[in-house]
């Protein structure tokens, strides 16, 4: 079953200047806006060829490519498994196999929602290199836009070495803890026509990040903490004794109402979150390598755990890590550069007021005032003389 598209920034661009990124937006807005999700049955698409014939779409085709792109369409309704995506990533040419939900957006059954008959096999007009890059990037946007705003959090982009990634704090279902680092970058793509084309299905090899179980956004935000003033990281957000998102984190109020804790009660003595505060973050080598374990763990739901250590370029990475299993190499699940440090606060502290966790942002704002309270440094000198 086909998950999520990603549409590159200059197809997106494309859209938006056409008008076509509004004329989805508008189709969404409205009541009865089709909405395409789940798996599809080879019936499901023989429906949605006869419905586009009855109302004209075909009558428009240019001849000078009805035949050639019939065929393979055909070969591809029968056959998906016989035809593939190309990704060509930095690490080499990745393939994935078709699926009849592709099929949705190539053929211009989703577009055949936005765009008129005239206009659908146009794809000159608006600027596309090929029938089905325009049909295909029409359909992405729409299927994008149609499940955003579902659980959304804390979001922002980044680019590193010529890769892009899309990070987000936010949390399932459950309200479990979910940290999100998909590469988004603009891979020149094929898609199963043989066509190059402006965007592809999310494959495995894009996505990345960290998903918790339960209750850690507290440690985690303490864990950050280390990082920052180990690493002399400068933070914004921390000026002033945290001024600044404190007063943000307050404004925010709590909301969700999905769990227990979103209603209060819960929050425990931010004391607690502190006693190895100075025992130095573990070290990785050049080569993403260590010996010592972590303390700074985020729990999952299995017997493993995700690892946080501090990179050779002074990075906080996430490792997933199986205690059956002794990993020294470590493999990166998320990485984040000093100058993403604000993001990762910030993003805390708003999946936590809006709900999407199960730590209530009265919880992380208690750890963030008595970090920079008196009653931190009287507690820490205690610490050290009980050591």
């Amino acid at each position: 079953m086909r998950g999520d598209y990603i549409v590159y920034p200059e197809t997106l661009e494309k859209l938006e200047k056409t008008g076509l990124a509004v004329k989805i937006d508008k189709l969404l807005k409205s009541k009865n806006h089709p909405y395409y999700a789940g798996h599809v049955y080879n019936d499901e698409i023989r429906g949605e060829i006869n419905d586009m014939k009855k109302r004209g779409y075909f009558e428009t085709f240019p001849k000078e490519e009805k035949a050639l792109w019939q065929k393979k369409a055909q070969e591809l309704f029968g056959n998906p498994e016989n035809y593939f995506w190309e990704v060509n990533r930095k690490s080499g040419v990745v393939k994935e196999e078709a699926e009849l939900e592709d099929l949705l957006l190539s053929i211009g059954i989703v577009a055949s929602n936005i765009l008129k008959p005239h206009e659908i096999w146009d794809y000159k007009k608006f600027g596309f290199s090929s029938i089905t890059d325009f049909t295909g990037s029409v359909g992405a946007l729409f299927m994008t836009k149609q499940k955003g705003g579902w659980r959304e959090g804390y979001k922002w982009v980044k680019e590193v070495g010529g890769q892009v990634f899309k990070n987000e704090i936010t949390g399932d279902m459950n309200c479990d803890f979910r940290l999100h680092q998909d590469d988004i970058t603009p891979y020149k793509t094929l898609d199963p026509f043989g066509s190059e084309v402006g965007y592809r299905p999310q494959l495995d090899s894009d996505r990345g990040g960290v998903y918790g179980y339960h209750s850690c956004e507290a440690q985690l935000l303490v864990s950050i903490l280390r990082w920052i003033e180990q690493k002399n990281i400068n933070s914004e957000l921390l000026k002033n004794n945290a001024k600044e998102i404190l007063t943000w984190a307050k404004s925010l109020r709590q909301g969700g109402g999905t769990c227990a804790e979103h209603f209060g009660g819960f929050e425990q003595n931010p004391m607690l979150f502190f006693p190895c505060f100075e025992l130095p973050v573990v070290k990785l080598n050049a080569d993403n390598s260590t010996g010592n374990n972590t303390i700074d763990i985020v729990g999952t739901t299995g017997d493993g755990y995700y690892g946080m250590f501090v990179s050779s370029k002074n990075e906080l990475v996430f490792s997933y890590e199986n205690p059956k299993k002794k990993n020294i190499l470590k493999k990166i699940n998320a990485f984040f550069q000093p100058d993403e440090a604000d993001h990762l606060i910030k993003g805390l502290f708003y999946q936590s007021a809006k709900g999407l966790g199960r730590t209530s942002v009265r919880q992380l704002i208690d750890i963030l005032e008595y970090r920079y309270s008196p009653k931190f440094e009287e507690d820490n000198a205690r610490f050290k003389k009980r050591d």
